[in-house]
């Protein structure tokens, strides 16, 4: 006969071991056969003329990281870009060129499982205002006014030259254009200019690293 304390000690291994007798498939990272869920949501948005930040939901089954890796609208191969904290849900992409196509691959790391690769692609740009009007309003006054069609300008640029005008020798002298002047975008659908008549006016929007094409009007 099995002395009771021996029966006692058989019941009290079993009850430790039993929680480890069921599968735990995430807390057991290095078996590479569990498929963990990947990240969702994952988009790319530009942000400025050299930025795109890069967003998604994070996944419950990624425990060590995400990486992100990136490739250019004439390149054929993804390059790494960037290893993140596995609680970590967006990263911004710096330093790019402007008007160029970038696209964006993502994938979540728990141990050795990998999840499957989730894509985006935007671009960087800078659009151009529109709808660039003057409006005079007396003999020394007139009203420009535009669209601004982006968010993230830091200035624009007004430029003003006369109209060609007559030499003694009768050909025409055309000046140059000059800058009137620089404008933060608080307020950008209206600027009044004083002292105009009869010249070209010249707008464009500017940041740090670019300026827009001019767009151009007269009165």
């Amino acid at each position: 006969m099995i002395p009771k304390r021996y029966i006692i000690l058989l019941l009290a291994f079993l009850i430790i071991l039993l929680p480890y007798c069921g599968k735990r498939e995430w807390e057991n990272p290095f078996d590479t056969e569990v498929e963990i869920q990947p990240p969702t949501g994952f988009t790319a948005d530009p942000i400025s003329d050299s930025q795109i930040r890069l967003n998604w939901q994070k996944s419950e089954d990624v425990k060590t990281c995400y990486i992100i890796e990136r490739k250019k609208q004439d390149e054929n191969n993804y390059q790494f870009l960037i290893e993140l904290g596995y609680n970590i849900s967006s990263y911004i992409d710096t330093a790019l060129t402007i008007e160029k196509e970038y696209y964006y691959r993502l994938k979540g790391k728990s141990g050795d499982n990998v999840t499957d690769v989730k894509h985006s692609h935007n671009h960087t740009t800078f659009i151009d205002i529109s709808n660039f009007s003057i409006q005079q309003e007396n003999i020394f006054t007139a009203k420009l006014t535009w669209t601004h069609n982006c968010t993230y300008e830091e200035g624009y640029i007004i430029e003003r030259r006369e109209l060609p005008k007559e030499s003694s020798n009768g050909t025409n002298i055309t000046q140059s254009y000059s800058i009137v002047r620089k404008e933060k975008p608080t307020q950008p659908e209206k600027l009044e200019i004083k002292d105009i008549y009869l010249n070209t006016q010249r707008l464009k929007s500017t940041t740090n690293r670019d300026t827009q094409k001019k767009s151009k009007n007269h009165l």
